[in-house]
């Protein structure tokens, strides 16, 4: 019997649902084979540090970042320190409080510190040290850093220093502001590890915005380190013979 139209119209579509299955079959295969194993969950991704930096127990190191002591070194000391022999040597360090270097306060105490007896290195930390807050070890107790980087063998003072501000609103005074800075000092000796002396600075700013009563305030902090010399980490420190 002779197919009717009807019947060479289905033969016809189911030929063609074969060939368009074949086909996407065929796809499938492809991408499997370019991209095996990837049914694993992509919002996870291996070997990602989903620890939040904030979270993160302050003033410690990031030790799942370090291999080995050499790179313990590597990340927080800028090699190529040229030491002066029978120099007292002193390492300076001064953190803002976001953990950046201050330069304006680093050079103001090291000015006091400069002279034929002392050897001032202000660039012995790379940033990392203050941006991951190692030196907080220190003003938290602990000198665990300092045997690590052996500044025990190569220094006699590490003098610290981290600056906080307090902003206060004054409605009173047209709404402006006042910048309350602290400059915390610590001054650790080598020769006794257990031999840490802090002090604390502080001044104050106004202004109508917070960088312009902070630049006040911490202007007046550079001036006070730069024209008072009789300050107690300096003296200690210049009546400490070397080595």
């Amino acid at each position: 019997m002779t197919p009717s139209w009807e019947d060479k119209r289905i033969a016809y579509l189911l030929g063609c649902l074969a060939v368009i299955a074949l086909f996407i079959n065929y796809a499938f295969l492809q991408l499997r084979t370019r991209h095996p194993g990837s049914t694993h969950d992509n919002h996870s991704p291996a070997g990602r540090d989903t620890v939040d930096d904030a979270r993160r127990p302050y003033g410690k190191p990031k030790e799942d970042d370090l291999h080995g002591h050499a790179d313990y070194l590597a990340k927080y000391v800028v090699t190529g320190t040229n030491w002066e022999p029978g120099a007292n040597s002193v390492i300076i360090a001064v953190a803002t409080e976001d953990r950046k270097a201050n330069r304006e306060v680093n050079d103001a105490i090291a000015a006091l510190l400069k002279d034929a007896h002392n050897q001032v290195v202000l660039s012995f930390f790379t940033p990392a040290f203050l941006a991951d807050g190692v030196y907080n070890e220190a003003f938290d107790g602990s000198g665990e850093f300092i045997e690590k980087l052996g500044l025990a063998q190569r220094i006699d003072w590490l003098l610290l220093a981290r600056q906080k501000v307090v902003y206060v609103d004054n409605p009173s005074l047209q709404n402006v502001l006042t910048a309350n800075m602290e400059l915390e000092v610590l001054l650790i000796s080598s020769r006794n590890k257990d031999d840490k002396r802090t002090w604390t600075l502080k001044a104050n700013g106004a202004g109508f915005k917070e960088a312009d009563a902070r630049a006040m305030a911490e202007e007046r902090l550079v001036k006070e380190l730069a024209t008072d010399p009789n300050l107690p980490f300096i003296q200690t420190i210049r009546n400490t013979e070397s080595k």
